[in-house]
């Protein structure tokens, strides 16, 4: 009897208890998009997959990837096609491999200044306004589900990333990297704990594609104010309140449209 198509995985991170490490040196949580890929899978697609991990900033700059033989068991290919791929990402600048003791993939990037990231926000405003409509259609609805479907675990990683998010922000620009990703983390995680595996696909590929300048956030005060709209979505969640946790989550995502816009303006500048 003909079966329908296979409906796309929840990462495997989900069902792992908060401090595992499947990774070898990347916890966890931090897997959100690491779901294991067909044996067949191709070099370019391998790419793909870690590319999104560094857009999703999951993989910040400075970040070490874990040694080969445990990142190609983790992604279900053999170690010439993970090499392959690397090969792909340090000829995109994304990655430098060093030898030696020591040595592995790195994840690279360039911080640009206040002035560059203010150009590039301007210049992507259309984009980010289009795609920040798409979350505010799709996150509030994930975040009413996650309500009532959450886990002790789920809630246990949305503090664990709300704490990540506190401390990057005492840190100003030095902590833009780590906010970005306990962000992407407090969001993927909702959307995991949704349950429903196409819902969490369509938030993982918006924001892969909200792939801005990071530098332009920051601001500690800013980050602080995006941490208190984080901590009103978490605790609708927690208590089980799936229109409140709606609420919440659609007032973050108006919040953070209109933190971009202000960001983009040269008056933005002086403040």
């Amino acid at each position: 009897m003909p079966t329908g198509p296979s409906e796309p995985p929840i990462p495997v991170w989900l069902t792992l208890a908060p401090g595992d490490d499947p990774l070898g040196g990347c916890g966890a949580a931090e897997a959100a998009s690491d779901t294991p890929m067909a044996a067949a899978a191709v070099y370019e697609q391998v790419a793909a997959r870690l590319r999104q991990r560094i857009r999703l900033g999951l993989l910040p700059v400075g970040e070490r990837l874990p040694p080969e033989r445990m990142l190609a068991e983790q992604l279900g290919v053999s170690r010439v096609t993970l090499r392959d791929a690397l090969g792909v990402l340090q000829g995109e600048g994304l990655i430098q491999r060093r030898r030696g003791a020591g040595g592995g993939a790195v994840i690279v990037g360039r911080h640009p200044s206040p002035t560059e990231a203010r150009a590039e926000l301007l210049r992507q405003t259309a984009t980010v306004d289009r795609i920040i409509e798409l979350r505010l259609v799709i996150e509030p609805g994930a975040a009413r589900l996650a309500a009532e479907r959450r886990t002790e675990d789920d809630l246990r990683r949305l503090e664990l990333s709300i704490e990540g998010m506190e401390r990057a922000a005492r840190d100003g620009r030095d902590g833009v990297g780590e906010f970005h990703r306990a962000d992407s983390i407090f969001h993927l995680t909702i959307a995991a704990a949704s349950r429903n595996p196409y819902l969490y696909e369509a938030v993982e590929k918006a924001r892969s594609r909200l792939f801005t300048p990071m530098a332009a956030i920051e601001k500690e005060g800013l980050q602080q104010d995006s941490v208190a709209e984080h901590r009103a979505v978490l605790d609708a969640i927690t208590d089980g309140d799936g229109d409140r946790a709606a609420s919440a989550m659609e007032r973050h995502l108006r919040e953070a449209r209109r933190t971009l816009h202000r960001l983009a303006t040269p008056e933005a500048a002086a403040r």
